[in-house]
């Protein structure tokens, strides 16, 4: 937006900016702290938890929004349709033990939310803390 002010000689010149350097993700659930999580984990999130930790899947944009219709139950893979980014949309394999968690989830639909929401449209919203609220209210985590 500088540049274009500085360009409409709306601005003199533009000023220079530092950009901080970010900092990368510091955790990691690992095997170690998934078998030590999990035990305490209310459904859905065990089954969230697992999902992320097996297909690599973000969470509110990927497995919240995960929908019966983009599951290929046939070659073991789900089709992430809606992602963060055009390049996120991508086939990523479904494991044993998210099928048997899928499986148990399932009831012959063929299409709509594997994790529906009983208040809206959409299990997650974009605002996290929300989110962690209203899995706190659900009762899927504690409080």
């Amino acid at each position: 937006m500088l540049g274009k002010a500085e360009e409409w000689t709306i601005i003199r010149a533009s000023p220079k900016i530092k950009l901080m350097q970010e900092h990368a993700r510091e955790r990691v659930i690992d095997a170690d702290i998934e078998a030590k999580l999990l035990p305490f984990c209310k459904q859905p999130l065990r089954d969230v938890l697992m999902i992320m930790r097996d297909s690599g899947m973000r969470n509110q944009k990927e497995v919240f929004r995960m929908r019966w219709e983009h599951l290929d139950w046939g070659n073991k893979r789900y089709f992430v349709y809606e992602s963060k980014s055009p390049k996120g949309r991508r086939f990523v394999p479904v494991s044993p033990r998210v099928r048997q968690a899928l499986l148990a989830r399932y009831s012959e639909q063929k299409e709509g939310w594997i994790f529906p929401s009983k208040t809206r449209p959409r299990w997650a919203s974009d605002n996290g803390r929300q989110t962690v609220r209203e899995s706190q209210e659900g009762g899927w985590v504690a409080k």
